[in-house]
C-alpha cells in the first residue's frame, strides 16, 4: 500500500479508517478506490483514469518545451 493510503485511512485518523461505500465510477477517485481495493478498474474509471494523465503529460511537456 503506498504512503498516501496509509495515512488517509490509517486508524490514527479516527473514522476514516474505513472506506465508504460508494464507488463514483468514471472519476479519479473511483480509479483509485478500484485500485484501493485490489479490484480492476471498470471502463468508465480506466479512461477518466487515462484521460488525466494524457493531460499531465502535455502540461508537463508544454512546461519542459517553453
Amino acid at each position: 500500500m503506498r504512503a498516501y493510503y496509509r495515512r488517509r485511512y490509517s486508524t490514527f485518523a479516527g473514522d476514516r479508517g474505513t472506506q465508504p461505500e460508494v464507488l463514483e465510477h468514471g472519476t479519479q477517485a473511483g480509479y483509485r478506490r478500484h485500485r484501493f481495493r485490489g479490484d480492476e478498474a471498470c471502463a468508465q474509471c480506466r479512461a477518466a483514469h487515462a484521460a488525466l494523465h494524457r493531460e499531465y503529460r502535455a502540461r508537463r511537456k508544454a512546461a519542459q518545451s517553453a
